[in-house]
């Protein structure tokens, strides 16, 4: 009982202190009401009524401004103006490019370097049954695969000043022949023209005294690099002309080898009886290019989607023309070796390196169609020319009049100096179709 006495008591003053509260909360309320009712809010910069300068101002609110708006008139060449203007830091800047070639390249005449007949023709081009197994005709000229590669950076997303990197290679045809004489009823023979007689010789590879065979191998490659300062130098609603400023390398390598070996047989006139011989020839040309490299890029359609491209580029600068040509013979009788300096056509007389520098030009002119069927990818098939004026070929370096008194195992000193060395330079072209793409980040 006294428990329900003290509970009611404690019960009404929680209530009264609820109550208290309560009032006392509304009546802020109203006074905040009345207060706000009575604040003049401040005018922003440029309205009718001056802004209040009072620390107790309220802030003006300002909006985002709006994107720049795009062009009224958006010409075909920039056909993707939302990607250019996307505030990413690679969109728009980055693009890349890859094309297959198909090109063809000046040929070089190669002397005639194997001959087979009958034993009673020697080899000897122009007796009886003599017939040139390999040369004596154009080298180096067919229809050959290569690459191309572009990488380039916009400085700004409406692409008119960047850089561009680009890189091709052409690898010429590798052309291998081998033949061999066992049976000792035929010649296998290298033609020359003997020096002492100006008459037309031959040194045996595979006859009745010596069992033979040959390998030739011939080998070129193209390459060039270069980097461009692309800027854009006219347009129109529907083309852009570009000119370009820039750096070039470009390098040609060039090879011929033959490797021969034989066994001397009973009755071998030069060497003995069971004696392994091989010999070696290899010509080598190496030509370097670099210089400053300037150009013209054109762009035409009327609807951003076909284009027609041109490409016009002349560097000039500094020609390097290498030629290394060595040789050697190897004589294995029994347990002995013995090698000489000098093989067939690569003798003491011509042995060693040689090299020149010349004023070059290196040119470049191309025409394409494009198609862009989606902003980021652009498909092009094109022909190109491509043309560098001196270079030398390893061909243009073989002299097939030899002194044969430097032939293993005579090996004496050249009385005319021949082979001789004489660095021949000639003009060098490719051409070609193109097919590939360009991706725009």
């Amino acid at each position: 009982m006294a428990q329900s006495q003290a509970f009611w008591p404690t019960v009404y003053r929680v209530s009264m202190g609820f109550m208290l509260v309560a009032a006392f909360a509304g009546r802020l309320h109203a006074q905040d009401q009345r207060a706000r009712q009575n604040v003049v809010e401040p005018a922003l910069q440029g309205d009718d009524q001056s802004a209040d300068d009072s620390p107790y101002r309220g802030t003006p609110r300002y909006e985002e401004p709006p994107p720049p708006p795009f062009d009224s008139v958006v010409p075909t060449w920039m056909p993707c103006q939302s990607l250019r203007t996307n505030r990413s830091l690679v969109l728009g800047h980055l693009y890349f490019g890859m094309d297959i070639m198909g090109w063809a390249t000046k040929g070089v005449h190669a002397p005639p370097l194997v001959t087979s007949s009958s034993l009673a023709d020697g080899g000897v081009i122009g007796q009886g049954d003599t017939v040139v197994r390999f040369g004596d005709e154009f080298l180096q000229n067919e229809m050959r695969p290569g690459g191309r590669l572009t990488i380039g950076w916009w400085f700004n997303p409406n692409q008119y000043t960047g850089i561009e990197w680009h890189y091709f290679e052409l690898d010429g045809a590798n052309i291998r022949f081998n033949a061999a004489v066992t049976d000792g009823n035929s010649i296998l023979a290298r033609p020359i023209t003997n020096a002492g007689t100006g008459l037309n010789d031959a040194v045996i590879i595979g006859s009745d005294t010596q069992n033979g065979s040959i390998r030739v191998a011939s080998d070129m490659q193209l390459t060039s690099t270069g980097i461009l300062l692309r800027d854009l130098l006219w347009s129109s609603p529907f083309a852009r002309l570009d000119y370009l400023v820039g750096y070039r390398h470009t390098h040609l390598y060039d090879r011929l080898r033959t490797d021969e070996s034989f066994t001397a047989l009973a009755g071998n006139p030069d060497f003995s009886t069971g004696d392994r011989i091989t010999r070696v020839d290899q010509f080598r040309t190496v030509n370097q290019f670099d210089g400053l490299d300037l150009g013209l890029k054109g762009w035409w359609s009327n609807n951003g989607k076909l284009a027609v491209t041109g490409l016009s580029k002349i560097a000039v600068g500094a020609n390097n023309n290498n030629v290394i040509i060595n040789g050697f013979t190897t004589t294995h009788s029994g347990r002995t070796a013995t090698t000489t300096n000098g093989g067939v056509l690569a003798l003491p007389s011509n042995i060693g390196g040689r090299a020149q520098q010349q004023f070059g030009i290196v040119s470049e002119i191309g025409i394409g169609l494009e198609w862009q069927p989606v902003c980021l990818w652009k498909f092009n098939l094109g022909y190109t020319w491509f043309y560098w004026s001196e270079v030398a070929r390893v061909l243009s370096q073989v002299d097939t009049t030899v002194d044969t008194s430097q032939l293993a195992p005579t090996n004496s000193s050249a009385n005319c100096g021949c082979p001789g060395f004489h660095l021949h330079t000639t003009s060098f072209w490719a051409q070609g179709l193109n097919a590939g793409f360009t991706y725009q980040f």
